[in-house]
């Protein structure tokens, strides 16, 4: 979901500045109207998103700060997908309207960890 990876984006800034943390990250989210929208599921997600930065050394904060369309990448990648699994592969962005989610699987989904639903 696009709000998402701008939270995603924030917590980077923070980090790169060594601010990154949860009650910074959550406050500067919730001062973006998109996100804030999105009440508390944002601040859940900012909170678990800032623990997690925390946790990770510096190569790895590197690898997730490069911008990557995962959403083009697996629309690209499901026709292999489905020959690897022998079934059929929808592939849709989180929050997109008319997806069926019998889950919630959507709610999990965050930049560089897709949700994956197998029925």
């Amino acid at each position: 979901a696009p709000w998402k990876r701008e939270v995603v984006s924030m917590a980077m800034a923070l980090q790169e500045k060594g601010d990154l943390k949860v009650p910074t990250l959550t406050k500067m989210a919730m001062s973006d109207e998109a996100v804030r929208g999105k009440g508390k599921e944002a601040s859940d997600f900012a909170r678990k998103t800032a623990e997690d930065l925390m946790k990770r050394s510096p190569a790895e904060i590197r690898k997730l700060a490069q911008r990557f369309d995962e959403l083009s990448f697996l629309r690209a990648s499901r026709e292999f997908l489905e020959k690897e699994y022998g079934c059929a592969i929808e592939v849709h962005e989180a929050g997109e309207h008319d997806v069926v989610d019998p889950q919630n699987k959507a709610r999990q989904a965050a930049p560089w960890r897709p949700a994956i639903l197998v029925e």
